[in-house]
Formats: structure tokens, sequence, C-alpha cells
């Protein structure tokens, strides 16, 4: 089973897309750090940019929400 992720980038309204990540740009597989009686665990989404490019701003700013979603076949 080959999984992809559709990543969308929405402004603070949570309504406003902004854009959509291309899974080409992105690096390694996306995780999730999680403890049993935690709260909700950290997103690691590393893209691939120049490693002195942090890309501020431009495909992902502050306060935006970022919505992961898994597709398999």
């Amino acid at each position: 089973m080959q999984k992809s992720y559709n990543v969308q980038v929405y402004d603070q309204d949570g309504v406003t897309a902004l854009r959509t990540i291309p899974a080409k740009q992105i690096k390694n597989e996306i995780s999730f750090s999680s403890r049993i009686n935690a709260g909700l665990g950290q997103l690691v989404l590393d893209l691939n940019l120049p490693f002195d490019d942090f890309d501020e701003g431009a495909s992902i700013d502050y306060m935006n929400i970022v919505d992961v979603y898994a597709v398999d076949s």
C-alpha cells in the first residue's frame, strides 16, 4: 500500500484556504508524537527546502492552521 499525504494550509479562521503543499515538497515521512493521557501531540512536517531557507511566511506562516490528510489505495 502506497501512502501519500495531502497538506492544506488555512488562515486563522480555518475556512480560507491559502495553499496546498505539494507532496514532492515533503522531505520525510510525516510523524506525530503522542503520550497516553496527554493532549494532542506535535506534528513534524519536514519540507524539502535548503538548510538555510526556513520559508517563513511563504509556505506556512505563524498562526496558520495546517490539516494533514493521509491517503492510501
